[in-house]
């Protein structure tokens, strides 16, 4: 004769092993497909692209490569301090002042930096093309000058803090026009005595 327990337990076993099988089918609708995945993760906001300033419009320093570099400190030598470069580009100099003439370069041909006061400091250019300066001093105001210098060449004598300019040589017609750049504090040196 059968144990009546285990045949009871197996009864169980059973029924339950028949539930289990029952409710999974279920959920399942009744099909073979697998279950639905899980919805995907919440995906951050992009940011938005930096906006990038117009072409023609110069803002803050240069890029590097773009200019050159000028330290200067009162007492300098030697004296005239020279560079050379090409006057003139697509800008006009009216747009970062009423008072600045010529066309301009994007970015500053030149980057001054002062690590002195200056009582008297010319800066001038000298060129077979008709050239303005444009020079940009540490608190954003412009100095410009088109033909104060000898031979009409623009010449900006006066004081000058210490702290860092930005020059630009610009030329009435064109670009191109080869230049030399000069720096003295003495009163004597003219643009015409700068080599081209």
């Amino acid at each position: 004769m059968k144990n009546p327990k285990r045949a009871r337990a197996l009864r169980l076993a059973a029924a339950a092993a028949l539930l289990i099988a029952t409710c999974a089918c279920g959920s399942s609708g009744g099909t073979d497909d697998p279950p639905p995945p899980p919805p995907p993760p919440p995906v951050a906001p992009v940011a938005p692209a930096p906006e990038i300033a117009p072409t023609g419009a110069p803002t803050g320093m240069p890029a590097p490569g773009t200019t050159s570099l000028i330290n200067l400190s009162s007492g300098f030598l030697p004296d005239p301090h020279t560079v050379s470069g090409n006057a003139g580009g697509p800008l006009a100099a009216s747009t970062l002042d009423p008072s600045c003439r010529g066309n301009i370069p994007n970015v500053p041909q030149h980057t001054l930096m002062l690590g002195s006061d200056f009582r008297s400091l010319s800066i001038m250019a000298h060129s077979e093309g008709d050239t303005t300066l444009v020079i940009r001093t540490p608190d954003g105001t412009y100095r410009c000058d088109d033909d104060s210098g000898d031979n009409f060449d623009p010449r900006l004598t006066g004081a000058w803090a210490p702290g860092t300019y930005q020059i630009w040589v610009g030329v009435f017609a064109g670009s191109g026009a080869p230049y030399t750049l000069g720096l003295t504090e003495f009163a004597h040196v003219t643009s015409s005595s700068l080599p081209l």
